[in-house]
């Protein structure tokens, strides 16, 4: 099984990093994330036989530890962002500020998309097929392109109109 696990670790590790950074949204926070993904999976596969589809158990491994972190997060920062109260010296800090800030509106956006929406926007962003998001969320693939542009839609009025809804 070692053999195996290396080589799983080898190719996917990249690919769960990249996933799992665009949820925090923080290198480090990322790389001890996805460190923690593959030790789950080598735990498991210790402790049981074989898993039909590695692929797809990853990356449900990797979307629970993340919304795990998101929500602790979440709890632990009391202090919120508001774009209007940013005060910067430096016009090239304000234009960096307000593009973290961007970013961060965004992830929170999304944040309050429902957990399938979320994973299909990125398994998406991460290149899956339409095919092989049906595969890994267990979703028909005629409902992937309905349930992302239904998502991106969410995500637009979400940011346009702020919280209310």
């Amino acid at each position: 099984m070692s053999k195996e696990f290396n080589n799983f670790y080898e190719e996917y590790f990249p690919i769960i990093f990249r996933y799992v950074f665009r949820f925090v949204g923080n290198y480090q926070e990322a790389e001890q994330i996805t460190q923690q993904v593959f030790v789950n999976l080598y735990e498991y596969l210790n402790n049981n036989s074989e898993i039909e589809y590695p692929k797809k158990y990853v990356y449900r491994i990797a979307h629970n530890i993340c919304i795990n972190f998101l929500r602790r997060k979440k709890k632990s920062d009391e202090l919120m962002i508001n774009p209007n109260s940013v005060v910067c010296s430096d016009c090239s800090d304000y234009g960096k500020t307000a593009k973290k800030q961007r970013t961060i509106l965004l992830r929170e956006a999304i944040l309050k998309l429902p957990l399938r929406d979320q994973k299909c926007l990125f398994l998406y962003k991460e290149g899956f097929s339409y095919s092989e998001i049906a595969h890994s969320t267990g979703i028909k693939q005629t409902s992937i392109s309905k349930i992302l542009s239904r998502a991106i839609e969410r995500l637009v009025r979400q940011i346009k109109n702020g919280d209310r809804q």
